[in-house]
């Protein structure tokens, strides 16, 4: 499990720093660059990015609850553990997109 959690943390340190770096963007643009269409491409290279991330993220929890199923099963186990950490992943990843996507609504606006 811990290595569960350093992997969320991880993963939450990169998803701030591409938002943090969209920001940055943007303000280093000179004034008159500064338009709408510029935040919209910076916002969507940023979403794609972040994508990209989520996706990665997906098959290491994938990996990982496939591995402790096996652990547990071996060791005539329930495997209902490696359910609620991928249940609680699911959860916690659909709560910060849904954070996510409305700070980048806010962005754009």
């Amino acid at each position: 499990l811990a290595y569960f959690y350093a992997m969320q943390s991880s993963y939450q340190g990169q998803l701030d720093g591409i938002r943090a770096g969209a920001i940055a963007q943007y303000k280093a643009l000179p004034e008159e660059e500064r338009t709408t269409a510029n935040k919209i491409a910076i916002a969507r290279s940023a979403y794609s990015t972040a994508v990209s991330l989520e996706s990665g993220c997906d098959a290491q929890i994938a990996e990982l609850s496939d591995r402790l199923r096996g652990a547990l099963k071996r060791e005539g186990m329930s495997p209902a553990i490696a359910d609620q950490i991928v249940s609680y992943y699911v959860s916690a990843k659909n709560a910060q997109k849904a954070a996510y996507l409305s700070q980048y609504k806010k962005y754009l606006s």
